[in-house]
């Protein structure tokens, strides 16, 4: 089986990183339950999206608790993993570069920097983004549950909580 998965909010903290990192900044206090859709939202916690297009914290982001055994559990199984990433292109290379550090066992042409998901071919995409699922060709688009995706539980797909829920859709745990 050929799996994409997404990083940003899949597999990286980059979100609560960024929160963490504003409200320090700024004297804020937003959560990630503040982020009621994906991107823009028009209020003050859009100032962490100017965090995105910085290499220097794209390439900090710290990983999700176990997202390196999710990735080598399905690497286990003999399964085909890519990890997809939409950073900016000033980006690109520091993303690489932490995929390379923090997932040795990918191989580096499985590593891809695209925005245009809805062009991947796949058994299953794992995405936190609706818009990735609804145009998705994966034979099995699956939502990663986050704040700014709940609204569309059921509507195009199923949706994960977290990557042992994705692993039993697997049949792997």
């Amino acid at each position: 089986m050929r799996i994409v998965l997404d990083c940003d909010d899949v597999l990286y903290m980059t979100n609560e990183t960024a929160l963490d990192k504003m409200n320090r900044e700024y004297g804020t206090d937003f959560s990630m339950e503040d982020i009621y859709k994906w991107g823009e939202i028009g209020s003050m916690i859009d100032r962490r999206l100017e965090y995105f297009s910085d290499a220097s914290f794209i390439g900090s982001v710290p990983l999700y608790p176990d997202a390196e055994s999710f990735v080598n559990t399905l690497l286990k199984q003999g399964h085909e993993v890519f990890l997809c990433s939409s950073v900016s292109f000033s980006c690109a290379e520091a993303r690489v570069e932490s995929i390379k550090r923090n997932f040795p066992t990918i191989k580096e042409e499985n590593i891809m920097i695209a925005g245009r998901k809805d062009l991947l071919l796949c058994d299953y995409l794992l995405d936190d983004r609706i818009e990735n699922i609804i145009m998705s060709k994966a034979k099995s688009p699956i939502i990663f549950e986050k704040p700014w995706n709940r609204s569309y539980h059921g509507c195009h797909g199923e949706m994960v909580h977290d990557y042992g829920s994705f692993l039993s859709m697997l049949g792997l745990s």
